[in-house]
């Protein structure tokens, strides 16, 4: 055996852990961005369909006035 100081090894500052954690969290990201992505078109998609539909059938309250007599001016 040598009576020299050895130096300790030099570690490797980013353990796989950590390099595992981020792979990951990549991954998470990735599939929250495509939910995010898929909801966003079903929501816009049923709005518009909802502003179709309002569009398209006439108030509840617009069915009855179209029964009134149109107003008369007194004489």
């Amino acid at each position: 055996m040598s009576d020299e100081l050895q130096a300790p090894p030099v570690a490797n500052t980013e353990a796989p852990n950590d390099r595992q954690a981020e792979n990951n969290q990549r991954g998470v990201n990735a599939t929250t961005e495509v939910r995010n992505a898929e909801a966003n078109r079903q929501h816009k998609e049923a709005s518009l369909l909802h502003n179709h539909a309002e569009k398209r059938a006439p108030r509840i309250g617009s069915q009855f006035q179209a029964n009134l007599p149109a107003p008369q001016r007194p004489s």
